[in-house]
């Protein structure tokens, strides 16, 4: 995201001060810079591109691994294994797996009923104090302060 800002950034101040790049003959130094920045971005956008991935490979392999892992550990401790006990098993691997992929989603979603609250909880409190906690042109000034 910060890449994107840089670029954006350096964008805007081409477009506000294209009359003195033109008069100074600084296009150049101009488009290198613009490149540079589009590249860290293009750099920015493969490597989270890269993450994706691997985390949703590891997301769908784990599930597999563990089944595997507990057959493994099931034949190894000295049981046989046998089509019922390894059918059974598949399915209540399969019958977790739908819980276990909407743990994130329940995270994200206790995350955003929790957050607002504490956001206006915080901003009321800062917008009743005497001192206010923001440098705001909106926030309340106490009614003796008014134009000290």
């Amino acid at each position: 995201m910060a890449a994107a800002d840089a670029r954006i950034t350096t964008l805007n101040e081409l477009i506000t001060e294209i009359k003195f790049i033109k008069f100074f003959a600084w296009e150049g130094k101009w488009i290198d810079r613009t490149l540079a920045a589009r590249h860290k971005e293009l750099v920015c956008f493969v490597l989270a591109g890269f993450n994706n991935t691997f985390f949703s490979l590891m997301w769908n392999l784990v599930p597999n691994f563990v089944s595997v892992i507990s057959f493994i550990t099931y034949i190894k401790t000295g049981h046989s294994l046998t089509v019922p006990v390894a059918f059974t098993a598949i399915a209540l691997f399969q019958m977790l797996q739908h819980p276990l992929n909407m743990i994130p989603y329940f995270v994200s979603s206790l995350i955003k009923a929790k957050l607002p609250p504490l956001i206006i909880a915080f901003s009321l409190v800062c917008s009743n104090s005497a001192l206010g906690c923001f440098n705001s042109p909106h926030r309340r000034v106490p009614r003796g302060r008014r134009g000290a």
